[in-house]
């Protein structure tokens, strides 16, 4: 159960037959009643490339402004009435928090010892590396946040049942022109990244952008306790450029018919009339990301001057990958239920004065809407290599043969689909 609270404080003065508006102050606000709603019905980007809570986004309207209202004068002959009213407001709470993260790349360094069942009179292959982490635990980014003004446009019209005004029915009907922001993050010395989670339970990281990074290996044949031979080092160099756009908007409508009735009238002076009809409000907001990434990798492998292998043994291969993704987000809430009120005014000579309040208890109707798309393309230099046997350890060199070179491309996809390039994610380091 929701309810739907409205207020209204009018104030002018009257110049012939055009009632002049001077000042409006209008507040409409969505909030819980009695039980919050079920949040499991609304989506969580985070699942693809963002976090998001429509329950945050119908939080409330209000706003004051300089404005002009026309409407026909009271006059006791006249049943039929209608007044426009235009202002300036301001959508409170509109910032989505999105689900990514920003950080320096952190390094973890480990170290291990293989025995070498061809080699038993080594004690084995030490081996050391230095990886860089994921970045799922960096800081989150928070959406655009929209802070400007924007015009509304309230009509009310009505028409009485007598002269006198006592009972009468009228519709009103206020549309809050969408606001919008956005948000433009290019590459920095920090790495920004979407964390995300597989069928698996295993988390990583979609990598939009993120400096040069360095996986390094070493590899040693341990030849006594204290003497540890270099064969070769293998480094991987990854560095991601990206740049991610993210664009926010929304709008706001409401729609009310009412019934009332005069319960006191001030000699001509004023009149207070009890209201009761229905409301209804509906809060629609859209979330879009969009994010190009280039990733630019080599894996280079060194063996050590002083054993004298052939240079043909030290060998690099490259990757190059391009991704382009897009997910767009939607909620629309639609709130409908009955709704009683109090409405009254006062006049004292050309000036007048008049407020209105109202409130809705009811349901509120989410509904979900997801979409997403995704491109990649990777191109691949591989050089050949071949086995060899060195002192009784096993090895892998280049066989001098020139670098195999292959592109693939994604195809493209739709429903909420995800495009991660093999090499968005620190690469394993494997023995040559």
């Amino acid at each position: 159960m929701h309810t739907v609270t409205n207020f209204r404080l009018r104030a002018g003065v009257t110049i012939g037959s055009i009632a002049i508006f001077s000042l409006s102050i209008l507040g409409l606000g969505i909030a819980p009643a009695f039980a919050q709603t079920d949040s499991s019905t609304t989506a969580a980007p985070t699942q693809r490339l963002a976090s998001y809570s429509p329950a945050q986004t119908a939080d409330s309207a209000s706003g004051a402004a300089q404005s002009t209202r026309t409407s026909t004068a009271p006059e006791a002959s006249r049943r039929f009435w209608i007044s426009y009213e235009g202002g300036l407001f301001r959508n409170l709470n509109s910032r989505a928090n999105l689900g990514l993260v920003s950080g320096a790349p952190t390094v973890s360094y480990s170290t291990s010892t293989t025995p070498i069942p061809t080699a038993p009179g080594f004690i084995g292959l030490y081996t050391t590396q230095s990886l860089p982490g994921d970045p799922v635990n960096g800081a989150p980014v928070q959406g655009p946040t929209v802070t400007s003004r924007h015009p509304a446009q309230i009509m009310h019209f009505g028409y009485w049942f007598d002269d006198e005004r006592r009972r009468g029915v009228d519709i009103e009907g206020m549309y809050l022109t969408g606001e919008s922001g956005s948000l433009k993050l290019a590459p920095s010395s920090n790495t920004l990244a979407a964390p995300n989670a597989n069928l698996f339970g295993t988390t990583g990281s979609y990598v939009i952008s993120q400096p040069t990074t360095l996986a390094i290996r070493s590899v040693y044949v341990n030849t006594t306790p204290d003497v540890f031979v270099r064969l070769y080092n293998q480094v991987v160099s990854t560095t991601t450029n990206g740049t991610l756009n993210v664009q926010n908007s929304n709008s706001f409508d409401t729609f009310a018919a009412n019934y009332r009735a005069r319960i006191w009238h001030g000699n001509g002076n004023g009149a207070v009339y009890l209201l009761a009809g229905a409301r209804y409000a509906r809060f629609y907001e859209r979330l879009s990301i969009f994010s190009n990434s280039q990733v630019a990798q080599t894996n280079t492998v060194t063996y050590e001057p002083a054993l004298a292998l052939p240079a043909s043994f030290n060998y690099t291969n490259s990757l190059n990958s391009t991704a382009a993704t897009s997910d767009g987000f939607g909620t629309n809430n639609s709130f409908i239920g009955p709704q009683v009120g109090i409405s009254s005014n006062y006049h004292w000579k050309r000036f007048w004065i008049d407020g209105t309040a109202t409130l809705a208890p009811g349901a509120v109707l989410e509904k979900l809407y997801i979409s997403g798309i995704s491109n990649s393309s990777t191109t691949t230099s591989t050089t050949p290599t071949a086995p060899f046997v060195l002192a009784g350890i096993p090895l892998t060199g280049g066989n001098g043969n020139p670098p195999v070179i292959a592109t693939t491309t994604s195809p493209r996809k739709a429903a909420c689909s995800q495009s991660q390039p093999a090499t968005a994610r620190s690469p394993g380091l494997n023995s040559p």
